[in-house]
């Protein structure tokens, strides 16, 4: 059985991957943009509790841009990302001076986002807070 490609909506497939990472049922690539050193990340898979970053609480059989916030656009300032089975982290270049923040989407069951909540999910990236 040949492998196959990932696609984003539309069917085009996910082209100039940079790195890629897995979690326990979702995967996400790092996809270069126009400026060096940063990138887009884009999630799919299972994302039952968010931890795809694309806003919707759902399975993604296509690969989504990770967002902020609804209608805010996709990221293009990652640096650098982890997985988990239920969050997904990403380094973004926006701290002062070029600083690095760290930023958090999925479940807070056990804390892992960081935000001093241990109940319910998000679906797009928040900062955490103190790091």
């Amino acid at each position: 059985m040949a492998p196959n490609r990932v696609v984003i909506a539309g069917g085009t497939a996910l082209r100039c991957v940079a790195a890629l990472a897995l979690g326990n049922l979702h995967a996400c690539a790092l996809v270069t943009t126009a400026t060096p050193g940063r990138f887009t990340p884009y999630c799919w898979g299972q994302g039952s509790i968010g931890q795809l970053g694309t806003g919707v609480v759902g399975n993604a059989s296509v690969a989504g841009p990770m967002l902020l916030s609804a209608g805010s656009g996709e990221v293009a300032d990652a640096t650098g990302f982890a997985l988990s089975q239920s969050a997904t982290c990403v380094l973004r270049a926006t701290g002062a001076g070029g600083d690095s923040e760290l930023w958090c989407t999925g479940s807070r069951g056990g804390g892992q986002l960081g935000d001093g909540s241990i109940t319910g999910s998000v679906s797009f990236l928040q900062r955490i807070v103190g790091l």
